[in-house]
């Protein structure tokens, strides 16, 4: 009996981390350029700033969703647009 349950617990624990190491797998962030953006997106970013006031640029994908992250400088107040890859504006706020 106690061997069973001792194999239960083993099971469900590797089970666990199998996963956990998964879903790492469905979600990545890096920064990318201006240039790596989709050309919609460039479009669209330009209609709001100019490049020069751009911080950081992020790619976020997760459970096969991407998101772009836009970090910007308006005056001394830091922004992010935050766009899906078909070029829907998410967010718009400062930050």
């Amino acid at each position: 009996m106690k061997k069973i349950g001792l194999t239960r617990i083993t099971t469900v624990l590797l089970l666990s981390l199998v996963l956990a190491g998964c879903s790492s797998l469905l979600s990545y962030e890096e920064e990318i350029s201006f240039e790596q953006l989709p050309e919609i997106i460039q479009q669209l970013v330009l209609q709001e700033i100019d490049v020069e006031q751009i911080i950081e640029i992020e790619k976020e994908e997760e459970f096969f969703r991407i998101r772009y992250s836009i970090e910007y400088l308006n005056g001394e107040e830091e922004w992010e647009l935050e766009y899906n890859n078909d070029g829907e504006l998410l967010s718009h706020e400062r930050d």
